[in-house]
């Protein structure tokens, strides 16, 4: 079967180790602002690094995206789904870069069906620097959101709720 000339371009490039190297910087910083990001919604002031190191460094990065997409919102933030987007993308290259044995050109036609992936990789380093700083800054912006602050309103769990859930842990777990 063939396939257009730029598949054959973007192969050659997600092979290259400037690029590889390149992405995978990228996501690993990506993943680490993913992780505090993650932190500043389910921890209380002075604990989120305690998150990052015991819980999120467990955490594979798809599940840790899962997790991203299902925290409940009140309104639709333009900010998280871009934060959102963009480390699908980082996440797709990031995986192909990282099993070579999947760089074939169905794959790579596949992966390049998102135009966006397709700059990225075809155009290299202006493209992926934007996309790169378009997720960081959504992250950031989403972290300073309303939606990320703590509910104040909110009642602390009293004696009961807390020898209950204990219980609840002995007898599940």
């Amino acid at each position: 079967m063939s396939y257009p000339n730029f598949v054959y371009e973007a192969q050659e490039r997600l092979a290259k180790s400037e690029f590889v190297t390149d992405i995978l910087k990228r996501t690993s910083l990506l993943e680490e602002d993913l992780d505090f990001t993650l932190s500043l919604y389910f921890c209380a002031p002075g604990r989120h690094f305690t998150f990052m190191d015991i819980v999120s460094s467990h955490m594979q990065f798809n599940t840790k995206l899962k997790i991203l997409e299902s925290i409940p919102v009140r309104k639709k933030l333009k900010s998280r789904v871009q934060a959102i987007s963009g480390l699908r993308r980082f996440q797709r290259i990031r995986n192909m870069v990282a099993h070579p044995i999947l760089v074939r050109p169905s794959k790579v036609q596949s992966l390049c069906d998102d135009p966006i992936i397709k700059a990225m990789v075809l155009q290299f380093q202006k493209p992926v620097e934007v996309e790169f700083r378009c997720v960081r800054r959504s992250l950031d912006h989403l972290t300073h959101s309303r939606e990320w602050r703590p509910d104040l309103s909110a009642k602390k769990p009293n004696k009961a709720d807390q020898f209950l859930n204990f219980a609840h842990r002995i007898t599940y777990d």
